[in-house]
């Protein structure tokens, strides 16, 4: 009975002992730190399950850290913490397939704890403490001894511990004595016989940084969506680049960069812009408080967001007439244009104004925007030109017309480029207009030099012969109907315009084939039959001649009747 007393008397102190050694060795941060572990469950597009393990997050700004594996193939994921609080997580922050590990961002909270991350990394021999989601409420973490480590991207570790191998705790964070996180434990295999642990300095530095960071393989293989980058320019070019690509991926992409960078009007420039050029009517109201957002919240460069909102406002109204809200007319736009260039007088900005008042029909004072504008370093063939149209509406005389558009071609010097082919054209067509028809054929003949023969269209040929004809540049003239036909030899039109003029300087022994060859191909039409009845009589062949106006006046070509009758008068 003694012996047994004493056994229970030892029995309890041995006890208590244990408890008192146990609680001693317990860390005093393991209950702060417990709350930020986490458990990470990713779904696909369906909404079924993908996988799911032990995360943590780090810090208070809704970072976290979790196993890039079961993202790969999701579309949505969640954050569930040791108080059952569910955080939808946004998108990736960064990822390395190797290491299979990813950081992640949900909405920050005031409950939303975070933990801290070793400046230094562990060393062998080092007590390191492993914490997972499934661990009890009030388990201690499991120990582990740093065996070794091994250098990683010239800066880091990749850790091997002691101790039993564990399956399921890949994706939990490995603590210092001092409760800092030194390492993410990493994915098992049956063969393993040691746990791995990857830096947690590796980790916090997978970021997103610029744009090309989002097409490297890391990130490319993953479906879930990924932050932009954390450099407000990059994540800008990084909607640059995308914007031709899917409309809701891009729409989508806006969102995130709002989401991302809610104080910059950059965001909400671009969403206005998109809703309102979308063509979708129903959208346009909401594209109008983006872009009064986008507004209130420019600041420094409150002169930009001026003329992105009166360049919207004036491209919407030119070209379609569904947008009608109040107060978007081409006098806003020109009040919002004039006072970004109080501001600030870019060229650009100069442009706009001479934009929307040449749409107002206010044309010298769109004359005065666009000669200011040739006196700045946006002065271009483009803006030349767009003064001499300018100059036209404002009824200024050929020679001053002419003169600007002489400053378009001009713009870049001999020899020119093909950059200035379209100017030279326009400056023949206006010439051709004003009646000064052999410059018109000599800007035509430079603008072929440029092009090159073998690269005009049959309509080019087509165009000179006809200014050619009215030059009275006849046998330049038919080189180029020539030509025309050579290169549309199906087309009936450009033949008999051909036939026509082969009349017209006289060569009717070369006419005559063509149109007997035309006419046998094309009975039925009139000017078929017309003009060989025209060259029969320069043949003096009348009574063939008036077989074949008769037929054309039965097709209804009145001008043969007249033919008609002049031949029966002889």
């Amino acid at each position: 009975m003694k012996h047994t007393f004493v056994n229970v008397v030892l029995s309890t102190l041995l006890a208590l002992v244990s408890m008192e050694t146990l609680s001693a060795k317990a860390p005093k941060w393991i209950k702060k730190n417990r709350n930020a572990v986490c458990q990470v469950i990713a779904y696909d597009a369906q909404g079924n399950e993908t996988g799911s393990c032990t995360g943590f997050f780090t810090g208070s700004d809704g970072d976290g850290v979790a196993v890039y594996d079961i993202f790969t193939n999701a579309s949505k994921a969640v954050a569930i913490d040791r108080n059952g609080v569910r955080r939808e997580i946004l998108y990736i922050t960064g990822a390395n397939r190797i290491y299979d590990v990813v950081r992640f961002k949900v909405v920050p909270d005031k409950m939303l704890g975070g933990l801290a991350i070793s400046a230094e990394p562990a060393y062998p021999g080092d007590l390191l403490y492993l914490l997972t989601f499934s661990d009890a409420k009030d388990s201690q973490p499991s120990e582990y001894t740093l065996l070794r480590s091994s250098d990683i991207a010239n800066q880091f570790k990749y850790y091997t511990l002691s101790g039993d191998v564990l399956s399921d705790a890949a994706g939990a964070p490995l603590f210092n004595a001092e409760g800092l996180v030194v390492g993410v434990v990493q994915n098992t295999v049956e063969t393993d016989t040691c746990n791995y642990a990857l830096d947690s300095r590796f980790v916090d530095s997978l970021k997103i940084t610029k744009a090309l960071d989002l097409n490297s393989d890391n990130l490319r293989t993953i479906t879930f969506p990924k932050s932009l980058p954390d450099n407000e320019e990059q994540a800008l070019v990084y909607l640059y680049m995308n914007q031709t690509g899917d409309r809701d991926v891009y729409m989508g992409l806006i969102d995130r960069f709002i989401q991302q960078y809610p104080e910059s009007p950059d965001g909400y420039l671009r969403k206005g812009t998109f809703l309102i050029s979308s063509g979708d009517s129903t959208q346009y109201h909401y594209g109008k408080a983006a872009m009064e957002t986008a507004l209130a919240k420019s600041k420094e460069n409150r002169d930009n967001t001026l003329f992105e909102y009166a360049r919207l406002m004036y491209s919407t109204l030119v070209s379609t007439s569904s947008v009608n809200f109040e107060g978007w007319t081409l006098d806003a736009a020109l009040e919002k244009a004039n006072e970004a260039l109080k501001v600030n007088e870019v060229p650009a900005y100069i442009q706009l104004q001479g934009n929307i008042l040449y749409a107002m029909k206010r044309y010298d004072e769109a004359l005065d925007s666009y000669n200011r504008l040739n006196r700045t370093n946006l002065a271009s063939p483009e803006t030349y030109y767009y003064t001499s149209v300018i100059r036209e509406k404002t009824g200024a005389d050929s020679d001053e017309i002419i003169a600007t558009l002489d400053s378009a071609v001009n713009f870049y010097g001999r020899p020119y480029t093909s950059a200035v082919s379209p100017y030279i054209l326009e400056r023949a067509t206006i010439k051709d207009e004003l009646g000064r028809y052999r410059e018109a054929v000599m800007d035509l003949n430079e603008y072929e030099q440029i092009i090159g023969l073998a690269n005009l269209t049959a309509e080019f040929h087509y165009f000179r012969e006809q200014i050619e004809i009215k030059a009275k540049m006849y046998e330049q003239a038919l080189n180029d109907i020539d030509r025309a036909v050579y290169l549309e030899p199906e087309d009936l039109g450009l033949a008999l315009e051909k036939a026509s003029l082969l009349l017209r300087v006289g060569l009717v022994d070369d006419a005559l084939p063509l149109l007997r060859k035309l006419t046998a191909e094309n009975p039925d039409n009139p000017d078929c039959n017309r003009l060989l009845g025209v060259c029969l009589m320069r043949s003096n062949d009348n009574a063939s001649a008036a077989t074949y106006l008769r037929k054309a006046k039965e097709q209804g070509d009145e001008l043969s009747d007249q033919l008609l009758q002049q031949l029966e008068g002889q």
